[in-house]
């Protein structure tokens, strides 16, 4: 192929020439501009997502006084091809009131209708959540950003919100802030994975379980993975879905774990996060819960744990 066009070049005139640099010129334009394939930027811009993540985290946990983002390094690369980053919501141990991952004993709801999301409206709900991290608030702690949604709302006229922002307890608040934060960060996706446990019992009990809305006698969830069985902190699980039943709708302490996730999902995580997302609602799954049985009477594992897994 060379020695023709050098043929050619010996035998051709000047604007022959010309006219064939002018084509390889051309044609190696369009290749560069149109045609060649980009070098993969894919890394990099997971990279920068990841800083920008854990930057997002820190300043999240700067703002919170009963809650705290844990993040746990271990990749979810078991189920999906795609790496996660994985941050757990517990409480803080010094937190002086009680918050909804502390339950009372037997209970796997929160009897204060002021922490019942299901009288408020979810609109406003949703716009508290969005006020909360707007320019004049996201460097404020939560307490402090709720108190002044609260005072600019009292001079509107009309009052644009049917509800006190300060008598939903604080670390729901921080809880719903977290969650609904982390789901909508600019990431491929986003799971956010609820899991009870409750404490040993003193002896047998029983008890019937609440009214509507909180009559769950059937409860969907996905089995912790068996390489996981008996961490406090699975972080694998398994796709199949199992349901847990109750029956003649009596509960005892083995149920509490399901019940209180439960709760925890219908009432504040499906209601709010997975409805004020903007563009990527996360998927919610309820994780198979635990029993502590040799630990009697022990309050701080009346508890549900929040899980979330950020896929870039």
């Amino acid at each position: 192929m060379m020695k023709r066009i050098l043929k050619f070049l010996s035998r051709g005139t000047w604007w022959q020439i010309l006219s064939l640099i002018l084509m390889i010129i051309a044609a190696w334009y369009f290749y560069t501009n149109y045609l060649k394939p980009s070098p993969p930027t894919g890394s990099t811009q997971k990279l920068m997502n990841l800083k920008e993540f854990e930057s997002r985290i820190d300043s999240l946990n700067e703002r919170f006084e009963f809650i705290t983002l844990k993040k746990v390094l271990e990749p979810l690369i078991y189920e999906y091809s795609k790496p996660s980053y994985i941050v757990q919501i517990t409480q803080k141990l010094d937190s002086a009131i009680l918050s909804p991952y502390y339950f009372e004993n037997s209970e796997y709801g929160i009897h204060s209708k002021n922490n019942q999301l299901n009288s408020f409206k979810l609109q406003e709900v949703c716009e508290v959540l969005e006020k909360i991290n707007e320019p004049q608030n996201k460097n404020a702690k939560i307490s402090q950003a709720l108190k002044q949604i609260q005072t600019q709302v009292n001079f509107q006229v009309p009052n644009t919100l049917s509800f006190k922002v300060t008598n939903l307890h604080l670390p729901i608040w921080e809880m719903l802030v977290a969650s609904q934060t982390i789901t909508n960060f600019n990431v491929d996706s986003t799971k956010i994975l609820v899991r009870g446990f409750a404490d040993g019992s003193k002896g047998e009990w029983s008890k019937t379980l609440r009214e509507k809305p909180y009559y769950y006698d059937s409860i969907k969830y996905s089995p912790v993975h068996p390489r996981d069985k008996g961490r406090d902190f699975p972080i694998y699980y398994t796709n199949a879905q199992e349901i847990h039943l109750i029956e003649d709708s009596i509960y005892i302490n083995e149920d509490l774990p399901f019940l209180r996730a439960n709760y925890i999902q219908d009432e504040y995580l499906s209601r709010v996060t997975g409805n004020c997302s903007a563009d990527n609602p996360p998927e919610i799954l309820l994780i198979e819960g635990m029993e502590f049985k040799d630990l009697v009477e022990s309050s701080s594992q009346r508890r549900v744990e929040i899980i979330i897994q950020a896929y870039f």
